[in-house]
């Protein structure tokens, strides 16, 4: 009785596991196709049922459908969809706990990152839409740890009157590539580097 038990018990999970392997190779192969929007619908519609919530393969074929389609300039809201682009990455580098997903598509998450900061920048230096710019360098803080991010970050909140916040980024920043030198003795600091230390340097005298 009790072995029996135990071989349903375990055709159940192999079915469920076989079931599951089944929905989310229909997902790939859907995105593989070039059918990013019927993808992007797919993973959202499976994304509302629980038992879908913590599977981060989910969310990232949903970040990459909207960023397929954020690349398409006849696409209204293409500057939309690459934010929640990277708000979905952010979620399925959340729910891969054991980080073996996300380091599977460096390439990809490398791709957002770039594509990122040219649209950041472009809204903070040739729009001056510092609290848009800022939202796009939050997320690339914690998709990639990107200090160049935080420090842009900061930047942004400084112009839009936000200094306490605004230079403690900056202080991370500076922290962080200070850090960076003790562990890897490297002398080629990033472009940002300098400048990042300059003005944390211009505001604590300031403040003295």
């Amino acid at each position: 009785m009790h072995k029996s038990l135990s071989l349903f018990l375990l055709l159940i999970i192999n079915f469920s596991a076989s079931a599951q392997y089944n929905l989310f190779l229909n997902v790939k192969n859907i995105f593989e196709d070039g059918k990013y929007e019927k993808c992007l619908k797919k993973t959202s519609a499976l994304l509302k049922k629980e038992v879908n919530k913590k599977e981060p393969v989910l969310y990232l074929y949903k970040s990459m459908s909207l960023f397929k389609i954020s690349q398409n300039e006849d696409y209204d809201s293409k500057y939309q969809a690459l934010k929640y682009a990277l708000k979905a990455a952010n979620k399925a580098k959340l729910k891969d706990k054991n980080e073996r997903l996300i380091p599977k598509y460096h390439s990809y998450i490398e791709r957002l990152q770039n594509t990122t900061h040219k649209i950041a920048f472009h809204q903070y230096e040739e729009e001056g839409e510092y609290s848009l710019a800022k939202s796009y360098y939050n997320e690339l803080v914690d998709l990639c740890n990107d200090t160049l991010a935080l420090y842009m970050s900061g930047k942004c909140d400084v112009l839009n009157e936000r200094e306490t916040e605004g230079y403690r980024s900056i202080s991370k920043v500076v922290e962080a590539n200070h850090i960076h030198f003790l562990k890897t003795k490297e002398k080629n600091a990033s472009s940002y580097t300098m400048p990042a230390f300059y003005d944390m340097a211009s505001y604590l005298l300031e403040k003295a």
